[in-house]
């Protein structure tokens, strides 16, 4: 049995994604009374832990020598899923895009990949 290490870094986001696109199919109810702003919390993290594993996929299959090219690219990706994910959810009884929801998600990527930066920044080189 391989060892997650082991494991081709790009099935950790191509995962995340699948999950990310089952949650946002789902139809809410209208009893769901949720705190304000919980749902860009939800999204904050949901996409801040995409780009991340982006980030870690790059860094381990080493698409770039320099992390700030590693960064970049794993928000460029992180968002272009994300707008992606908001276009979906218009088809989505129940569901709307939102821009305040592109906007938590672009937070949560950026600040997600800065942890990753600082993380690896010593690994995989």
């Amino acid at each position: 049995m391989k060892t997650l290490h082991k494991m081709n870094p790009w099935l950790y986001p191509v995962v995340w994604m699948i999950l990310i696109f089952i949650g946002s199919s789902q139809q809410m109810s209208g009893d769901e009374s949720f705190p304000i702003f919980s749902d860009k919390i939800v999204h904050f993290i949901e996409f801040g832990i995409l780009s991340f594993l982006f980030f870690y996929a790059m860094v381990r299959k080493a698409v770039f020598e320099k992390r700030w090219n590693v960064f970049l690219c794993a928000v460029f990706f992180t968002l272009l899923y994300s707008i992606s994910d908001e276009v979906h959810q218009i088809y989505v009884p129940t569901r709307d895009a939102s821009v305040f929801d592109l906007i938590a998600d672009f937070c949560g990527a950026v600040c997600f990949a800065l942890t990753a930066k600082h993380i690896f920044r010593n690994k995989y080189n």
